[in-house]
Protein backbone atom coordinates (compact mmCIF):
# COMPACT_ATOMS: atom_id res chain seq x y z
CA UNK A 1 0.00 0.00 0.00
CA UNK A 2 0.77 3.71 -0.41
CA UNK A 3 -0.38 5.10 2.79
CA UNK A 4 2.21 4.90 5.65
CA UNK A 5 2.12 8.13 7.62
CA UNK A 6 5.58 8.84 9.75
CA UNK A 7 3.55 11.08 11.89
CA UNK A 8 0.76 8.69 12.85
CA UNK A 9 3.57 5.51 13.44
CA UNK A 10 3.00 6.87 16.97
CA UNK A 11 -0.44 5.59 17.45
CA UNK A 12 1.47 2.08 16.64
CA UNK A 13 3.65 2.86 19.36
CA UNK A 14 0.97 3.92 21.61
CA UNK A 15 -1.10 0.78 21.08
CA UNK A 16 1.34 -1.42 22.05
CA UNK A 17 2.78 0.16 25.01
CA UNK A 18 -1.14 0.36 26.36
CA UNK A 19 -1.17 -2.98 25.21
CA UNK A 20 1.65 -4.08 27.32
CA UNK A 21 1.06 -2.18 30.19
CA UNK A 22 -2.69 -3.35 30.38
CA UNK A 23 -0.82 -7.11 30.52
CA UNK A 24 0.65 -5.61 33.90
CA UNK A 25 4.14 -4.82 32.62
CA UNK A 26 6.21 -1.92 34.60
CA UNK A 27 9.18 -1.83 32.88
CA UNK A 28 8.63 -1.25 29.50
CA UNK A 29 11.86 -0.61 26.76
CA UNK A 30 11.38 0.52 23.31
CA UNK A 31 13.46 -1.27 20.45
CA UNK A 32 14.06 0.83 17.00
CA UNK A 33 15.82 -0.59 14.01
CA UNK A 34 16.61 1.31 10.79
CA UNK A 35 14.15 4.11 10.49
CA UNK A 36 12.52 2.63 13.76
CA UNK A 37 14.66 4.60 15.64
CA UNK A 38 13.29 7.68 14.55
CA UNK A 39 9.77 6.83 14.69
CA UNK A 40 10.94 5.64 18.67
CA UNK A 41 12.84 9.47 19.54
CA UNK A 42 9.67 10.72 17.51
CA UNK A 43 7.53 8.65 19.92
CA UNK A 44 9.60 9.74 23.25
CA UNK A 45 9.67 13.31 21.88
CA UNK A 46 5.32 13.87 21.87
CA UNK A 47 5.03 11.97 24.53
CA UNK A 48 7.74 13.59 26.87
CA UNK A 49 9.19 10.03 27.75
CA UNK A 50 12.31 11.05 29.97
CA UNK A 51 15.85 10.40 28.32
CA UNK A 52 16.45 7.92 31.36
CA UNK A 53 13.53 5.73 30.34
CA UNK A 54 15.52 2.57 28.25
CA UNK A 55 15.35 2.54 24.67
CA UNK A 56 17.63 0.68 22.33
CA UNK A 57 18.52 1.93 18.58
CA UNK A 58 19.76 -0.43 16.63
CA UNK A 59 20.58 0.00 12.51
CA UNK A 60 19.85 3.57 12.59
CA UNK A 61 19.66 4.23 8.67
CA UNK A 62 21.74 6.93 6.62
CA UNK A 63 21.42 9.18 3.71
CA UNK A 64 17.39 8.51 3.60
CA UNK A 65 17.17 10.50 0.56
CA UNK A 66 20.07 8.88 -1.13
CA UNK A 67 18.38 5.65 -0.47
CA UNK A 68 14.90 6.70 -2.02
CA UNK A 69 16.06 7.69 -5.05
CA UNK A 70 19.18 4.99 -5.70
CA UNK A 71 17.67 1.60 -4.20
CA UNK A 72 14.04 2.55 -3.88
CA UNK A 73 13.06 4.33 -6.92
CA UNK A 74 15.68 3.35 -9.11
CA UNK A 75 14.60 5.64 -11.60
CA UNK A 76 15.44 9.44 -11.70
CA UNK A 77 12.26 10.72 -14.11
CA UNK A 78 10.12 8.81 -11.22
CA UNK A 79 12.19 10.45 -8.59
CA UNK A 80 11.88 13.86 -9.94
CA UNK A 81 7.86 13.51 -9.88
CA UNK A 82 7.72 12.24 -6.77
CA UNK A 83 10.16 15.54 -5.26
CA UNK A 84 7.91 17.76 -7.50
CA UNK A 85 4.64 15.94 -6.11
CA UNK A 86 5.85 15.85 -2.72
CA UNK A 87 7.27 19.72 -2.63
CA UNK A 88 3.50 21.21 -4.71
CA UNK A 89 1.51 18.85 -1.74
CA UNK A 90 3.76 20.60 1.23
CA UNK A 91 3.15 24.49 -0.19
CA UNK A 92 -0.82 23.41 -0.56
CA UNK A 93 -0.60 22.33 3.16
CA UNK A 94 -1.67 18.77 1.92
CA UNK A 95 1.89 16.85 2.91
CA UNK A 96 -0.19 14.13 5.12
CA UNK A 97 -2.12 12.91 1.35
CA UNK A 98 -1.02 10.18 -0.81
CA UNK A 99 0.99 11.19 -3.94
CA UNK A 100 0.31 11.06 -7.04
CA UNK A 101 1.96 8.32 -8.17
CA UNK A 102 3.87 5.21 -6.33
CA UNK A 103 8.10 5.24 -5.96
CA UNK A 104 8.05 1.75 -8.19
Amino acid sequence: MNTDNFFEVRRDIEAAVATVRALGYRSIVLQGHSLGTVQVEFYAALTGIPRSKPSILTGAFGKLPWKSRHILIQDEDNYKALADASLVALRAGKAAEILPMKMR
